[in-house]
Parts: C-alpha cells; structure tokens; sequence
C-alpha cells in the first residue's frame, strides 16, 4: 500500500486435472476459499476443474496447497497455476465478494477422468441406519463424498444433467441439501431421498 491507496489484489487461474469431477472437488474448492476469505469460483469442464481465485498471497498460497491434494476421493494428477492481471473481469477482488460454483461448461482439451463408484461414507451409512434421520433404510443415500459415479455419468462435465439422475428432480429437502454450503450434500449431482 502506497499513500493510502491499496495495490491490486493477486489473482490467480488454476487448472486442475485428473479424477476431479464426480469427487467433490468443486464444494471442496467453495469450503477451503471460503475459510481463507477468497473470492472467485469453480466450475468443471470437459477437461477437469477451472478456478480462478483473488485475495490475500498467504491465502492464496494455502489455497493452491489445498488444491494440489484435493477432496479423498479426488486422483489430482496435474495443477498448472497462472497469475493473472487485475481488472480483466475475472475473479473479485478479493474484498467481501463469495466464491461461487459456477454452472459447468464444455470446452476442448482432454476428457477429465470418470471416477469409480465409491463406498458409502459412514456418514450416509449412520443416516441409512438411524430411524430418526429421512434417509433411514434409504438404499441409495450419497453425498459429494460417496455413491456411485462411473455407473451414472453419462457425459462429462459432470453435473446431474450429465447422469442418469437427469429425469429425477431432487424433493423440496433435497433441493435445500444441495444449495446449502454447509451441507455435506452440497453440489451433490446424485442426491436423492
């Protein structure tokens, strides 16, 4: 800061390949910038994960540590990094502005990996198993951390348009469970009930 008046904000786009869709990785890029008071979004494409994120250096720092080893269940094989210049009309600056999901879109490059199904969590297996939770004796509870991905995706980028959940609209509750970031199913395309 000079004479009072703040510099630009550091932005950076960051390209993450690999098994990144289907795993979580977008609600977990939402989590780890929100916890760093980043601004920015997250979107997948048809060769993995787009972000571009601003704000502090040590936060963004931190963020791209978080980013190179992703969610569990997330195999990230490649992350390029690039800074990029302020006042393009990217990412906010930094300044109270959300990081936001952003709607996926096609676009060229490598198919980014499909990944397996993966086992109940035990989150969702102790929902399944309680009497008093909504989901009890549900056999198909998931989350953004688990459920079956190979099995229902049907083109990449991966949204729930992209599965066979497309003719299946979530009930008003499970609508709820994935627009909430608080929610463990947040951004999860196999919701169900």
């Amino acid at each position: 800061m000079t004479g009072g008046v703040p510099g630009p904000v550091p932005r950076l786009r960051i390209r993450v390949r690999g098994v990144v869709q289907g795993v979580g990785f977008r609600p977990f890029a939402w989590r780890e910038a929100t916890r760093l008071g980043l601004a920015g979004w997250v979107e997948n494409d048809a060769a993995g994960v787009s972000i571009e994120v601003a704000g502090p250096a040590a936060a963004l720092a931190e963020f791209r540590r978080s980013v190179e080893t992703g969610p569990p269940s997330a195999r990230v094989e490649g992350v390029e990094v690039e800074a990029v210049a302020p006042g393009h009309g990217g990412a906010g600056d930094g300044a109270g502005e959300p990081f936001a999901i952003l709607d996926s879109h096609r676009c060229g490059g490598a198919p980014s990996g499909i990944p397996a199904d993966m086992a109940t969590c035990p989150a969702c297996l102790a929902e399944v198993h309680d009497p008093a939770e909504r989901r009890h004796g549900h056999p198909f509870a998931t989350c953004a951390d688990c459920g079956p991905r190979f099995t229902l995706v049907e083109s990449l980028p991966w949204d729930r348009p992209r599965t066979a959940m497309h003719d299946f609209a979530p009930c008003a509750a499970c609508a709820r469970e994935y627009a909430d970031p608080a929610d463990r199913r947040f951004h999860a395309e196999t919701i169900a009930c």
